[in-house]
């Protein structure tokens, strides 16, 4: 059978519907295909954002839980003053009423100004920065157990963190009230947020 024109007159209408159908269907198909890769990185990205938002929570928790467990050792440190400002004049009341009370029977001190300490390791500090006021006495004795005895009501007394490097006894010949001159020196500890220290 041979098409006339005619023939294809009558088919045009059918072939353009037909031809249209099929582009119509390529385009909805590469739409979906389009829409589905659009969906999927919607959901990867959704899913990422909440990983990382699963992290951020879980380390808040982990945050509070910390605050919780260190909040103790946090205010007894605040309160025994290492962290935050020296208390010189508290230390110093505190030296002086112990000798008063007969601890030692002369003492003197010196104590230089702050600076950063040079620690020798590593210390992990967080947003503070570990300080010392290097720190010498000078204790008139009438036996060794005094400077002992002294040294320890000190500590337990006063307020701060104190480091001792070393003492030296010389005896003294013509001394009336005392036999024993003590030598001492040591840092004074504490933790404060940076400033400039000379």
């Amino acid at each position: 059978m041979k098409l006339t024109s005619q023939d294809f007159r009558v088919m045009r209408a059918s072939l353009l519907a037909g031809v249209m159908a099929v582009s119509v269907s390529v385009a909805l198909i590469w739409l979906s295909l389009w829409y589905e890769q659009r969906v999927s990185t919607m959901e990867h990205v959704a899913q990422s954002q909440l990983a990382l938002a699963r992290q951020q929570l879980t380390s808040a928790q982990q945050d509070a839980l910390n605050m919780q467990a260190y909040l103790v050792e946090y205010a007894q440190l605040t309160q025994g003053r290492i962290i935050g400002e020296e208390q010189r004049v508290d230390w110093l009341e505190t030296a002086a009423a112990l000798q008063q009370q007969a601890w030692v029977a002369d003492f003197h001190y010196r104590m230089d100004p702050q600076q950063r300490y040079p620690s020798p390791f590593s210390v992990e500090t967080g947003h503070f920065v570990l300080y010392r006021s290097p720190m010498k006495l000078e204790l008139s004795l009438q036996h060794e157990q005094q400077l002992v005895h002294f040294l320890k009501a000190l500590t337990e007394q006063s307020t701060g963190w104190f480091q001792l490097t070393g003492c030296t006894l010389q005896r003294i010949s013509d001394a009336e009230d005392s036999l024993l001159s003590a030598h001492c020196q040591g840092d004074w500890i504490t933790l404060n947020v940076p400033q400039e220290v000379p």
